[in-house]
């Protein structure tokens, strides 16, 4: 019964990630709607980096890594792109310091060219600042 067991447990961790995959992608929907932040300046952009990120580190042999990586590329690069002035060079930054990590651990992924894009577009901006 311990096969089945940990079959089970598996199944139900999947489902768990899934579940965070499908909260992550929401906070990324809801982009600038601020219905749901907080006074303090929190976006759903933030939440979305965040709740993808702990869910890497809490099931880090997941299906969905990749998805949940390009996922937090694309919400550092939109946060940044809709941030005051004052924080878009450090958080282009940021966007372009993910895209180095998404392209070295998934150099073959379905997203490149995806992330290629925010990676030039944010390339640009911080070309400009210099």
């Amino acid at each position: 019964r311990r096969e089945i067991a940990m079959q089970h447990i598996f199944t139900l961790q999947d489902l768990l990630v899934e579940k965070e995959y499908l909260s992550a992608k929401l906070y990324y929907d809801l982009g600038d709607y601020f219905g749901n932040c907080s006074n303090d300046g929190g976006s759903n952009y933030q939440a979305c980096i965040i709740t993808a990120e702990n869910a890497i580190r809490d099931y880090p042999y997941t299906k969905l890594r990749e998805d949940f990586a390009i996922l937090i590329l694309k919400a550092k690069f939109e946060l940044a792109e809709k941030s005051v002035e004052a924080k878009k060079e450090e958080r282009f930054h940021n966007a372009i310091d993910e895209y180095y990590g998404f392209r070295n651990e998934f150099p073959d992924s379905k997203y490149i060219k995806e992330a290629d894009k925010y990676y030039k577009e944010a390339m640009k901006f911080v070309k400009t600042m210099e």
